[in-house]
Parts: structure tokens; C-alpha cells; sequence
């Protein structure tokens, strides 16, 4: 077994948290914009990080068995919910005429499409679940581009792609199985691939010492403040759907900053590294999976106050969600492995 590294379980909380925290209805609109200009491109970041280059093959079937199978499962157990929960509960936003139509038809489409969202002909039961199969494709993207070594053509190879998602973007094309999101995704995955060089350097983390600790504090400064003024600038953002804001530059630019602000404070942070912060890194496939059922339940009692729309109750809620979700993923890991892909890359 591999060394852990410190910084990226540190990352992998902190995005998860995100995650759950962006989806909660945050009023502040501002807020909410910074959390998604960063929170998805860090789990791509992260997972060109740590992947180890394979052959085409070795790579689809790698991660076939630590993305598309624990989706499939996910989602059936999700559909289960929602079928008491939303559609039972609200049939207003459901035709009940077909109900084999709304049940059945539409959700199982709504699984083989792979996309973060409802068309006219599915339903997706398990919105964050598109990253997985998002995921999935730029894996395969990036086991072909492997073999290209000129590193300029790789970089170019990039830009076409990026490119690309903004013309599907501005033309509102969409691709099925999330391809599109896969090529807005994808300079962050190669990015994360390639900053190994820099990031697993020694002199990164000699500036934990207290004489480089100020420059380390000074260069959280700058990166955040870059990371608020372009997006106040760009206003909203979601890979999902293939939405760049204002500017397309702008969109990696930001970023870019966050996730460098992310791998900052978790440097920073390393030496409170515990088994606890392992447990929660290995399960964020699954936290991403199931937090809008915890989310929804934690929430009930606030909503009967009027305080779900309080950002502090907000928060602790979030962190809430994390907490219990602590036990279900060691015993998850005990029992089914797969179900948190095996501390692959795939458990972002």
C-alpha cells in the first residue's frame, strides 16, 4: 500500500464539504458562486493527481469497477428514496397518468444517460452522481492523450478540448454520458497529472516551518483574493452544466486559485492529520452519493424553526452531515469496499 498523502485527504474533505455545503440553498448568492467556481474542478485536480498511467484498456476496466458500478448501485438505492420521498410526497412536479412513465421509464433513462440533470425524456434521480461518469471519460481522454509525448501537442490537444466545451456551451448543445462536462473538466485533471512535479517537491512543505509560515499565509491571501474578485467578475459557474460564466480564461482562472487555496490551508492543517480525516477522504464517493438524504432529514427541524435559510445554522448542518456520515463509511469499508472505490481515484 501506498504512503497517503497528507495534503490530499486534508483536500478531499475540505471539497466534499463544499459540495454538501453549496447544496444546502445558501441565500448568498456570492458565497455560493466562490463554492462553485472551485469545488468540482478540485475533485478533477485531485484525481489526475493521484492517477498512475495505464493502457487503454487496464484504464476503462479499472475504472469501470470503481466508478460506473458503485453509480449504478448508488442510484438504485437513491431511486428507492425518491420514490417514497419525492415522488410519492409531491405530485405536483409528477404526472401520476403514467406513473410507469414517471417511475420507471424516465429514472432508468435518467441512469443510462449520465447526465447531472432532467430532460424531456428522463429523470435523474441522483444529481451529484453525474461526476462519476464525468470522471470515467476523462480517464479514457487521458489515457489516449498518454500517448502523445510531445508535451506541446499535449498542451494543444488541451486547449482544443477546453475549446470545444465552450463552443457546445455558447451553441447549448448537449452530450450525452456528461462528455461535454468531461472536456470543460479536463485541464484540471491534466493539470492535477502534472503538477506532481511541484506539488510532491519537499521545498513545498518546508514552508510549513515557522520562517516561510508568513509566505505561505501571504500567498493564501493573494490566491483567495483572486479567487473572489474573478468571481465576483464571472458570477456563476457548474461544470455540470456546461456553464463558464462570463469568460471561459476566467473560469480556469478561478479555478485554479481555489484549489491552490485549498492545497494551502490543507498544508497547513497537515499536522492535525488523523484517522478521522482518512475515514472521510475514503468516503466521499460516498458522501457525494448520499448527503442530499441526510441533508433533507437534518434540515426538517430548521425549516420548522425558519432557520434554513440562516447561514450559520446552514453551516453546522454541513458539517453535521459530514459527521455522520463517519460511521456508515467505516462500516461501508468493511463490508463493501467497492462502494467507496476502493481509496482509487475514483473516491472523489
Amino acid at each position: 500500500m501506498t504512503e497517503r498523502v497528507k495534503w490530499i485527504d486534508f483536500s478531499k474533505v475540505i471539497g466534499i464539504w463544499l459540495v454538501v455545503l453549496g447544496h444546502m440553498g445558501l441565500a448568498n448568492a456570492t458565497i455560493i458562486n466562490i463554492i462553485y467556481s472551485f469545488h468540482m474542478p478540485l475533485f478533477f485536480f485531485i484525481s489526475g493527481y493521484l492517477v498512475k498511467p495505464k493502457s487503454l484498456k487496464n484504464t476503462i476496466k479499472k475504472n469501470f469497477i470503481a466508478l460506473i458500478i458503485p453509480y449504478v448501485i448508488y442510484y438504485v438505492l437513491t431511486w428507492i428514496w425518491w420514490i417514497f420521498v419525492s415522488y410519492l410526497r409531491h405530485p405536483e412536479l409528477f404526472n401520476h397518468e403514467h406513473p410507469v412513465r414517471e417511475i420507471f421509464i424516465k429514472p432508468i433513462l435518467g441512469l443510462l444517460l449520465g447526465v447531472g440533470y432532467n430532460t424531456d425524456i428522463s429523470t435523474m434521480i441522483n444529481v451529484p452522481l453525474w461526476f462519476l461518469i464525468s470522471l470515467f471519460f476523462v480517464s479514457i481522454l487521458f489515457s489516449l492523450l498518454q500517448k502523445i509525448t510531445n508535451k506541446y501537442f499535449v498542451i494543444l490537444i488541451v486547449l482544443i478540448e477546453a475549446i470545444v466545451s465552450y463552443a457546445l456551451s455558447v451553441l447549448q448543445i448537449d452530450l450525452l454520458f456528461s462528455v461535454d462536462s468531461s472536456l470543460m473538466a479536463f485541464p484540471f485533471y491534466v493539470l492535477g497529472y502534472y503538477g506532481k512535479n511541484v506539488l510532491n517537491n519537499e521545498n513545498i512543505f518546508s514552508l510549513f516551518q515557522k520562517k516561510k509560515f508568513l509566505k505561505l499565509i501571504v500567498q493564501l491571501i493573494i490566491f483567495s483574493s483572486i479567487l473572489i474578485i474573478t468571481t465576483i467578475y464571472n458570477g456563476r459557474v457548474d461544470i455540470n452544466g456546461l456553464s463558464f460564466g462570463k469568460n471561459p480564461l476566467i473560469f480556469y482562472i478561478s479555478g485554479m486559485s481555489g484549489i491552490v487555496c485549498v492545497v494551502i490551508v490543507s498544508i497547513l492543517f497537515s499536522k492535525f492529520y488523523n484517522d478521522i480525516i482518512i475515514t472521510i477522504s475514503n468516503g466521499t464517493l460516498f458522501i457525494m452519493a448520499f448527503h442530499g438524504i441526510i441533508t433533507g432529514l437534518l434540515l426538517l427541524p430548521l425549516k420548522m424553526m425558519h432557520l434554513d435559510d440562516n447561514i450559520i445554522a446552514i453551516i453546522t448542518v454541513s458539517l453535521l452531515v459530514i459527521v455522520i456520515s463517519i460511521p456508515i463509511i467505516s462500516l461501508v469499508k468493511k463490508k463493501y469496499p467497492m462502494l467507496i472505490g476502493n481509496r482509487t481515484t475514483a473516491s472523489t
